[in-house]
């Protein structure tokens, strides 16, 4: 082989180098981002296994944090107030029961009996049954007792749109947002 046909082979050498370097590079990235994301997984498991614990008393909020305290089972008692329920638009693309497409997850404020309130996620609603006239058997009235897991607000991030209270368009859970605008103190 001569020299200049030896030369013609190195810039596609080179390219061949360079992307098997980086190819290898990604699979190996997600072969660890597999591991991290099976503890997460494991880790959510085995605290929503644990027995339901108590609210914690205001007091106590700011100590509450992701690493600790999420998905952390708790139970409450207390009385909705519907007037002031959130939606939060999302779309179910792999519905879990009858379903899917477009709609809202309805937060609804529990009113516990120091005046602090925590918000429920109560469930999906598709679109056509956003008005809560169209869901009236959802309305409990009266004191009630709840289950569910703790979870912390979402986080911003580029994929999810900024949430617009002055239009009511709410994309992701925000505690303080949604206390701000639906007039509530201290609220989880």
């Amino acid at each position: 082989m001569s020299g200049s046909a030896r030369r013609g082979l190195l810039l596609p050498t080179l390219a061949t180098l360079v992307a098997f370097a980086t190819l290898l590079a990604l699979g190996t990235w997600q072969l660890e981002r597999l591991s991290w994301k099976n503890g997460l997984i494991a880790q959510v498991e085995a605290r929503a296994a644990q027995p339901p614990q108590p609210v914690l008393p205001v007091s106590q909020w700011p100590s509450v944090t992701r690493e600790v305290d999420e998905y952390q089972p708790v139970r409450a008692t207390g009385t909705f107030d519907h007037s002031k329920e959130t939606l939060i638009y999302t779309v179910l693309s792999d519905p879990k029961g009858p379903f899917k497409g477009p709609g809202f997850q309805v937060l609804t404020p529990l009113m516990l009996p120091d005046g602090s309130a925590i918000l429920v996620n109560r469930g999906f609603v598709p679109e056509d049954r956003r008005a809560p006239d169209s869901r009236r058997d959802g309305q409990i009235q009266g004191p009630v007792t709840v289950t569910g897991l703790l979870r912390m607000p979402e986080e911003a991030s580029w994929f999810v749109p900024a949430n617009d209270p002055a239009h009511n368009a709410w994309f992701r859970r925000d505690p303080g947002e949604i206390a701000a605008a639906r007039g509530l103190a201290k609220v989880a």
